[in-house]
């Protein structure tokens, strides 16, 4: 998100650059897992429930929930802080050419990769949480009635988005570092600093413009 040139008048500065990420798959595949599967996750800061979930899956006999369960904060928090980690054109290069030299070396590109994507919940657990036709059914529908959702609320003008919409407050937190806006389909509020150019809040609290003025104000002090 950016203005195409300087114009006389306009409260965008136009060298501001903005990314929206309104579709972390890491999160994502960790949100789901945990209501999916009804996991009993415990610990300190962690998200709220999704605003619209999944049906829970059936898991009588199966001792994986529980494992799942304990391991859950942890990648939640691994994934999280990797976001904190802000990749732009030339480091996103950078990484590229890098991974072309590192195919004859010990150093593979799913390496490299990680380190745009950070933890993930397959890499720790494989694929046994999505692998059933009814937990992959509810993976896919609940995917699908996401992405339609992010679809029917992206707004047909440009003075319609929510960062033109909170543009007092946007641009003190751009001039603070602030470069991506990462999205999670939560309930209520939860808005967190992520390093020193990324700010994470719900969907609901982007499209409400008090919240979110609220939010981008927190993340400029």
């Amino acid at each position: 998100m950016q203005s195409m040139e300087p114009m006389p008048g306009n409260p965008w500065p136009h060298e501001m650059v903005l990314s929206i990420d309104d579709s972390p798959h890491g999160l994502h595949e960790l949100l789901w897992v945990r209501e999916a599967w009804g996991l009993e996750v415990e610990g300190d800061d962690l998200p709220p429930l999704l605003a619209h979930g999944p049906a829970p899956l059936a898991v009588e006999g199966s001792a994986a929930p529980r494992e799942w369960a304990e391991a859950w904060p942890a990648l939640w928090h691994a994934a999280v802080d990797r976001l904190a980690h802000v990749v732009g054109p030339g480091q996103a290069e950078r990484m590229r050419r890098a991974a072309d030299a590192a195919a004859d070396e010990s150093v593979g590109f799913d390496d490299l990769l990680a380190l745009i994507d950070g933890p993930n919940w397959r890499e720790s657990f494989g694929d046994e949480a999505f692998r059933t036709p009814e937990a992959g059914a509810s993976w896919e529908a609940w995917q699908h009635a996401h992405r339609q959702t992010v679809n029917l609320r992206r707004p047909l003008t440009y003075h319609e988005t929510p960062e033109w919409v909170a543009l007092p407050a946007l641009v003190p937190a751009w001039q603070a570092g602030l470069e991506k806006i990462v999205l999670i389909p939560c309930r209520g509020d939860f808005t967190r600093r992520l390093g020193a150019a990324a700010l994470l809040v719900t969907e609901p609290t982007r499209h409400d413009p008090l919240r979110y003025a609220r939010a981008l104000r927190s993340f400029a002090g």
